[in-house]
C-alpha cells in the first residue's frame, strides 16, 4: 500500500499513515513524499538491513538521489543497489 500511495506522490495519506502507524518504513516513505532530503538520508541511515530489503525500487531510488544531492556517493550506491 506504501508504495501506491508513493507512486502517485500522495503525500498527505502517507503523512497520516506515519502519524498513525509509526515505523520507519512508513516514516521514510512519508519524507520521500514530502521531498524531505534530509530526513529521508537519517531514516534511512537508520534502518535495519532487514527493513532496508522491504523497501520498493523506486523508493530506492529517490534515498539515493538524497544521498547524491550532498555528494555521498557510498550511501547512495549503498541505498540503491546493496539491497
Amino acid at each position: 500500500m506504501l508504495d501506491g500511495l508513493l507512486g502517485q506522490g500522495d503525500a498527505r495519506n502517507l503523512k497520516k499513515i506515519a502519524t498513525i502507524y509509526s515505523n520507519p518504513i512508513a516514516n521514510l516513505y512519508s519524507a520521500i513524499a514530502n521531498e524531505d532530503k534530509a530526513q529521508t538520508r537519517d531514516i534511512w541511515l537508520s534502518l535495519t538491513d532487514d527493513q532496508r530489503t522491504e523497501i520498493s525500487n523506486s523508493a530506492k531510488k529517490a534515498v539515493a538521489l538524497a544521498f547524491y544531492d550532498i555528494a555521498d556517493w557510498q550511501d547512495g550506491w549503498l541505498a540503491r543497489y546493496a539491497y
